[in-house]
């Protein structure tokens, strides 16, 4: 019997250029879940994006330091997921790699919020973090390939070993 590879590869690659193609704006809307604190609070910011991610800084004490540092995971997250919500019944199986590509954004963005918010020395203070983060992503992004891919072999009546 013959096997078919674990991951169809052109969901992977697709995915990972959608997932890159996101970097940037999941960077801007995960700063402005931290400036979003920073107005509640009465405060300004400034703020910078780059191809790798993005910094902010409240100008002024923020009163709630925990919540200031998890608006940003969290707003992304919501917004991740929000757009799958809204998408999924548009995105169908010909553009799947789409929804895994929102999910796994969704899911590593909630993981970060909750290491930024709760975690904050860690996060903000060692090079471990970003690989954790890092690490977070593809485990799910792996996970969502290889469900996707199983998926499709099933369907065409494909077995994988």
């Amino acid at each position: 019997m013959k096997t078919k590879p674990i991951f169809d590869a052109k969901i992977v690659l697709f995915t990972l250029l959608i997932m890159l193609a996101l970097v940037p704006i999941v960077a801007l809307i995960h700063e402005y879940g931290h400036g979003l604190i920073c107005v509640l609070d009465g405060k300004d910011f400034v703020f910078g994006i780059t191809i790798a991610g993005g910094w902010l800084s409240c100008i002024g004490i923020i009163e709630e330091p925990t919540l200031f540092r998890l608006a940003g995971g969290m707003l992304t997250a919501i917004v991740s997921f929000g757009a799958l919500a809204i998408l999924k019944s548009k995105l169908g199986r010909r553009f799947k790699f789409i929804s895994i590509a929102l999910v796994t954004i969704g899911i590593g963005e909630y993981a970060s919020g909750l290491m930024e918010g709760f975690l904050n020395d860690f996060y903000m203070h060692t090079k471990f973090s970003g690989i954790v983060s890092a690490m977070i992503m593809f485990t799910v992004l792996i996970i969502l390939c290889y469900r996707e891919t199983k998926s499709i072999n099933e369907q065409r009546g494909q077995v994988i070993i």
